[in-house]
């Protein structure tokens, strides 16, 4: 006959212990190892920044409207009442949620080209 020991609890719970103080101790050694891991890259990164190296680039091209009013150098609520449209119709054209037709393309492309005609209809 095979005799088994029970496990009693206050063994149970010293071996819960241990189980757990190694999951934790795991776990801790990962997220040190990550934390680690950041650190290095974040100072390769701003290594990088200092020697003027860069990982990609982003050009932003700006729509018609928007360059236009750069060039006129007023805000959006003073552009769009020189153009003679809303608000909003002008950051929709800027945004590229809607392009603006017609007339308005044509005032735009004189707005860019000469941006003093249309400094010049501000003080009017």
């Amino acid at each position: 006959m095979r005799r088994t020991e029970s496990i009693r609890p206050a063994n149970f719970a010293s071996l819960y212990g241990v189980a757990v103080s190694f999951c934790h101790s795991k776990r801790r050694s990962v997220m040190d190892h990550e934390i680690e891991s950041f650190q290095k890259d974040l100072l390769a990164s701003v290594r990088q920044m200092k020697a003027g190296k860069t990982a990609r680039t982003t050009e932003v091209k700006l729509s018609t409207a928007a360059e236009a009013r750069a060039k006129v150098g007023v805000s959006q609520r003073a552009f769009a009442q020189l153009l003679g449209v809303s608000l909003r119709t002008l950051q929709d054209w800027e945004q590229g949620r809607r392009r603006p037709t017609g007339a308005a393309q044509t005032l735009l492309r004189v707005a860019s080209q000469h941006p003093e005609a249309l400094r010049d209809l501000q003080s009017i």
